[in-house]
């Protein structure tokens, strides 16, 4: 569920057409019907610690446990592609890493493994702490949670990468 962000002005500067407290609703409802809601969320290019922070303490507060965390990526044939063009850090022909997993322009307040750092450290604060193993636990069963925890620990390996490679 592409809920992208907590900051109802970045939801607006993304042109999503929603607020927070609408998303808080909806989340809400899928909850209330044991409906698993899968978070998608938009990371800004000019974040900084508190932003992440920020984001981490609200997805808490919806009860999350599965999130995908993505890199503001401005992709071609939008607004934000034009704006952002000239600050490209990855090249336009390595499409492998237009994956909405890189970053492609640089952020603007911190370093870029400065970034993936943060974004780890949020990933982890979501997906490895008791309250969430043990909602997996009871609702998935002791093997599947294991299951998902090694695809956790596999995301959290590429970002890794992306951290000591800088880009």
């Amino acid at each position: 569920m592409g809920l992208e962000s907590c900051d109802s002005k970045e939801l607006m500067d993304y042109n999503k057409k929603t607020k927070v407290e609408v998303n808080e609703r909806a989340v809400k409802i899928l909850q209330k019907h044991d409906i698993e809601c899968y978070g998608t969320f938009i990371l800004g290019l000019d974040w900084i610690k508190k932003d992440f922070k920020a984001l981490a303490k609200w997805i808490k507060k919806l009860n999350l446990v599965f999130v995908n965390l993505q890199p503001l990526t401005p992709l071609k044939g939008t607004e934000l592609y034009e704006q952002y063009k000239q600050d490209f850090i990855i090249r336009e022909d390595e499409y492998e890493k237009w994956d909405l997993a890189h970053l492609v322009v640089r952020p603007s307040n911190i370093s870029v493994r400065r970034y993936y750092w943060y974004t780890m450290v949020l990933y982890y604060k979501i997906t490895v702490n008791p309250r969430s193993a043990w909602h997996m636990i009871r609702k998935y069963g002791l093997y599947d949670t294991m299951k998902l925890s090694v695809g956790a620990f596999k995301v959290n390996i590429q970002y890794f990468k992306k951290l000591v490679g800088g880009k």
